[in-house]
């Protein structure tokens, strides 16, 4: 199978459309030709150099202007290679943060059911993927903390309105549950796409999420849609997900790749 533009190529001659934006399909192969003759040409030359000796020029002044993308211009940046692994990296920097920082003990990690941070064991389990990650044993306990504020999760629990900044407050309790010295982090998606079919979160509700965590010492990690190219989560409306006090890290997907291996 390959892959061309906005068409995945299987082995017995069918082609599916990508309509996901350019994420998928372009990510397969790297089927895009003016991506992959920038590689042929950059492999001829020098096919991989560690940054303890060759400095990376290109890749810091990415980081550089993506921190002024996003209004931080004081902040770091980690490059990965995947999405999954840009969210391993962010929930470990977490961790750390508040072990030192705080002098916290446990670092659990909670999250929304309906909600997508990758396809690794515990991406995968702090929400409870049944599709990806069927098995509850390989869970290894993990599961999601608190129902996403959406229809399909969360809907019934209103008598007939809609979910609304109140809805926060279910974070809240997930985190006094296991008491907030034994909380790192909240992992949340301002839109969710990848798993439930674009919802938006409520007026007000991550900006209480926000508070609900400052007031108990825990870290917030707002992770946004995986989009592909020409979507919601262009670097424009990056400032919007990454604005200070609404969150400490920010994992930024695919979309500002466009077909190369790339995660912040």
């Amino acid at each position: 199978m390959g892959s061309n533009g906005p068409w995945l190529h299987c082995a017995d001659g069918r082609r599916i459309f990508d309509g996901s934006s350019g994420l998928l399909c372009v990510n397969v192969g790297q089927g895009r030709p003016a991506v992959l003759s920038r590689i042929e040409r950059q492999f001829s030359r020098y096919s991989f150099g560690g940054a303890a000796v060759v400095q990376p020029h290109l890749q810091l002044e990415l980081m550089d202007r993506l921190c002024q993308a996003v209004g931080r211009p004081e902040d770091s940046v980690a490059l990965t290679t995947c999405g999954t692994l840009g969210v391993e990296v962010t929930v470990g920097l977490a961790r750390n943060i508040v072990r030192a920082r705080d002098g916290k003990r446990r670092g659990d990690i909670l999250s929304s059911n309906l909600s997508y941070h990758g396809n690794s064991m515990f991406t995968l389990g702090v929400v409870g993927n049944q599709i990806r990650n069927s098995r509850p044993e390989d869970r290894y306990g993990l599961g999601p903390a608190f129902p996403a504020p959406y229809p399909p999760t969360h809907g019934h629990a209103h008598e007939g309105r809609r979910c609304d900044a109140s809805c926060a407050g279910e974070v809240a309790q997930a985190i006094d549950s296991r008491g907030a010295e034994n909380v790192a982090a909240v992992l949340i998606e301002p839109i969710n796409g990848t798993t439930g079919g674009a919802f938006v979160s409520p007026d007000g509700y991550l900006r209480r999420v926000a508070e609900i965590c400052r007031e108990r010492t825990v870290l917030v990690m707002r992770r946004p849609l995986d989009p592909g190219r020409e979507s919601p989560e262009s670097l424009a409306r990056l400032d919007y997900f990454a604005q200070r006090p609404m969150a400490d890290a920010v994992p930024i997907r695919h979309s500002t790749s466009v077909g190369k291996p790339t995660r912040a």
